[in-house]
């Protein structure tokens, strides 16, 4: 390789990885960044105030601690620009890479009990995804309460033959449990949003 271009590439990466935050230019909200493995994640939720997104418990001031709940139509379009919903493969890896789906909720929990009803000191977060329980909202007017369990949307939707009906593949962590286990919702409901890197 010659030295030039060698200095070119180190320089890019340096760029890429070297930004700890990123700001969206929709809202000026900030949000910071942590990889893991080769992927690149937002290190917070979704917060942009999309059509069809709520508060969780319908509470404005839970907004800025959880992120807000969106509808799958509105979370389609809540990342920043460069961003997008990942798919099920991709939050299948994250798990695959921190151990395996029945250990990764414990590294990718926030620890401590700001936001989560129960803990345990194997909650590292040792990923630094910093997963807060934001609960979800059910789409009829009613709101799981913050502490238990958070959410997230996929962008791998599937034909659910036994309901007749279109679901999206989604991925849960829960507060008295260390797995990130893979699950389905109809679109209607308010899940929240961790953007990936395009």
């Amino acid at each position: 390789m010659k030295p030039a271009f060698f200095l070119v590439l180190l320089f890019a990466s340096f760029v890429i990885y070297a930004q700890q935050t990123i700001t969206d230019d929709r809202d000026g909200q900030s949000y910071s960044i942590v990889q893991i493995g080769d992927q690149i994640w937002l290190g917070e939720n979704m917060n942009y105030k999309a059509t069809e997104s709520w508060c969780p418990e319908g509470a404005p001031e839970l907004c800025n601690e959880y992120g807000r709940l969106y509808s799958f139509e509105s979370a389609k379009d809540a990342c920043p620009i460069g961003w997008r919903l990942p798919t099920d493969t991709e939050f299948q890896q994250l798990a695959d890479y921190l151990g395996g789906s029945e250990i990764a909720g414990l590294k990718l929990k926030e620890a401590g009990l700001d936001h989560w009803a129960q803990t345990t000191r194997f909650v590292t977060n040792s990923s630094g995804f910093s997963a807060r329980a934001s609960g979800n909202f059910w789409g009829d007017g009613g709101f799981d309460e913050v502490g238990e369990w958070v959410t997230f949307w996929t962008s791998s939707v599937f034909y659910n033959e036994e309901m007749d009906e279109y679901y999206v593949w989604t991925w849960t962590l829960y507060a008295d449990d260390s797995t990130f286990e893979r699950d389905s919702e109809d679109v209607e409901m308010g899940l929240s949003v961790r953007c990936i890197q395009d």
